[in-house]
């Protein structure tokens, strides 16, 4: 009996892991992708290809207030962080650098990642080759778009690939799940108040975006270094704003 329980039990577990293996081929379409390779789903190849650089580039303008190579910032701590409202005088209010924030940081991911994009897939083209495929590419105009938790790398891009049978490819898309269209809503917020009043207030957009920690810390020469952090991902936008500034010794 002990014998024939032991028998019963492999085959058990053997049903389960068969069942298990059909289940995953079978409602995750991604993972048979990557598993069948490049000829079955380009898309794939293409997101693995740019996520990284993505995440990186929107790391990167997040932390420098929304600019790739800022000209006009301040620094803290090692970072370059770009003026968004700035007074060049004393007692009075700031002026917006940048009127349209997200709109900015959108055209500027585009025309940073358009590069990186064509490397992609010339190196898709590639591989098609090396497995024998003849292929013809195309390259289209792509576009950055923040929406609400994420942002999406759209391209035109179209790859046409013959073999036993011919396939075309076209309309890809790489998204990557984030916060930050709140963040830039909660920024654009913060600048109104700094060009208008001179000051905002930190803990009232706390109240109101609860999954936001947000912080204004003064420097020496008045400018305000504000950074709102999204808390469930650790993500930070900062950015420095000179407003309603007094002359040391003032008070």
């Amino acid at each position: 009996m002990s014998k024939k329980g032991q028998v019963t039990v492999f085959v058990i577990i053997g049903i389960v892991i068969v069942v298990g293996a059909i289940l995953v081929y079978a409602f995750f379409p991604e993972i048979k992708s990557t598993i069948s390779g490049v000829e079955t789903n380009p898309a794939i190849y293409i997101q693995n290809c740019l996520e990284d650089e993505i995440v990186y580039s929107i790391q990167n303008i997040s932390l420098q207030g929304g600019e790739l190579n800022p000209t006009n910032y301040y620094l803290f701590n090692d970072s370059k962080v770009n003026y968004l409202c700035q007074a060049s005088d004393y007692y009075i209010p700031c002026v917006v650098q940048t009127s349209f924030v997200k709109e900015s940081i959108e055209m500027k991911l585009t025309k940073e990642l358009q590069p990186v994009v064509n490397d992609c897939f010339a190196s898709l083209e590639e591989e098609y080759t090396k497995k024998g495929y003849s292929v013809t590419r195309e390259n289209g105009p792509i576009m950055v778009k923040i929406l609400p938790d994420k942002t999406e790398l759209t391209m035109n891009h179209t790859i046409a690939v013959s073999k036993d049978t011919a396939k075309t490819y076209d309309g890809f898309s790489v998204v990557v799940n984030n916060n930050l269209y709140e963040v830039l809503g909660v920024v654009r917020s913060i600048v109104e108040f700094e060009s208008s009043i001179g000051e905002a207030e930190t803990t009232e957009f706390m109240s109101l975006y609860r999954d936001l920690k947000v912080e204004k810390l003064k420097q020496s020469d008045e400018t305000k270094i504000y950074i709102i952090t999204d808390k469930p991902s650790g993500d930070k936008f900062q950015f420095a704003s000179r407003s309603l500034a007094f002359p040391p010794g003032y008070l």
